[in-house]
């Protein structure tokens, strides 16, 4: 890991550094990699449901943490009775409302840490040199997304990608169809890890628009 990110990096996402991971998001049509359970598994929101082992790191943003929307209330119910080893909250506020929050649902932790806005502007920033111009919804970079730039800037020496698109819905939320806000910024995020990090994708639309090696599912 570069000494750059010391101060920028949460503590929980440093045990990536030397890690073969397997970073998952919630896209429609997932597919697994094969062999998925033997990496250190990252997740954003709830791509850790219906997984058969419990993720290392799940990577919750605010939207999911305050329950604020429909889409965001589905997530958290069907978080119930998941554990994930460790948890980072994206900008969740105060803390404590949102830790009360999700074990009332049922989803449980070892250990957590906190990324604020604008911890994560300056991350991104810092890393990719790119500015986002706004600190939430349309205006930054998706979870999903960050969870591949943290796994990139902790020193991951393989990262293999799923459930990444630009299309709309959520594979566990059957019948949802939730646009992706975050894609003119995510795009020019995964551009950059296209040229700067050993991205792997089992997703064909990506490795198409941005030319990641392909990766064979499950």
């Amino acid at each position: 890991m570069s000494p750059k990110f010391q101060s920028v990096l949460p503590e929980v996402v440093r045990f990536l550094e030397g890690a073969h991971c397997t970073v998952l998001g919630s896209a429609p049509g997932r597919m697994l990699p094969k062999a998925y359970e033997e990496t250190a598994v990252v997740c954003a929101n709830g791509a850790g449901l219906g997984l058969t082992r419990s993720a290392d790191l799940t990577v919750l943003g605010a939207g999911v943490c305050r329950g604020s929307d429909k889409t965001s209330r589905h997530t958290l119910r069907n978080m119930n009775g998941r554990w994930s080893e460790r948890v980072l909250f994206v900008h969740p506020g105060t803390l404590e409302d949102y830790t009360e929050r999700f074990r009332d649902f049922g989803f449980t932790w070892e250990t957590h840490d906190v990324m604020t806005a604008e911890q994560r502007a300056r991350f991104v920033l810092e890393l990719t040199g790119y500015s986002s111009g706004g600190l939430t919804g349309p205006f930054a970079i998706s979870n999903g997304v960050l969870a591949l730039l943290l796994a990139a800037a902790a020193g991951a020496r393989r990262i293999d990608s799923a459930g990444f698109s630009f299309s709309t819905g959520h594979y566990y939320i059957p019948g949802q169809t939730t646009p992706r806000n975050h894609a003119p910024h995510d795009a020019q995020a995964l551009s950059w890890l296209a040229k700067n990090a050993p991205v792997f994708s089992s997703d064909e639309e990506m490795r198409a628009r941005f030319g990641f090696a392909a990766l064979q599912a499950a």
